[in-house]
């Protein structure tokens, strides 16, 4: 009995670059996640702090407060903008839904998306 294995040789170099990418993907993920301090100031303004470095920021329109998660979207004075997802386990019960119930009461603004 004769066996004959042929390899396809474009189907190996298409999967290891889909491959390649995958990796990089996961990688750049990674790397834009990074740890957030955020704090209310009493002027309505947020400080944020991340990678050793403050940012004053303003909340934008098109932040989302969910029961379960929020979106925040922020604009800082050096015209960065920021996006932070927040899931409701990420804090204890009580601090999520004080973040939920001032975010509802001063934060987010009137034409803004709000399921509270």
């Amino acid at each position: 009995m004769l066996s004959i294995v042929v390899l396809d040789v474009n189907n190996i170099i298409i999967n290891l670059f889909l491959a390649m990418i995958i990796v990089l993907s996961i990688i750049l993920a990674l790397k834009n996640n990074q740890a957030r301090v955020l704090h209310w100031q009493s002027n309505n303004t947020w400080l944020i702090e991340q990678d050793e470095q403050q940012l004053s920021a303003s909340l934008l329109k098109g932040s989302v407060m969910t029961p379960f998660f929020g979106v925040l979207n922020f604009k800082c004075d050096n015209g960065k903008r920021i996006n932070v997802v927040i899931f409701k386990d990420a804090l204890n019960y009580h601090a999520f839904r004080k973040l939920r119930v001032k975010l509802k009461v001063e934060g987010i603004v009137a034409n803004s998306h709000d399921t509270l």
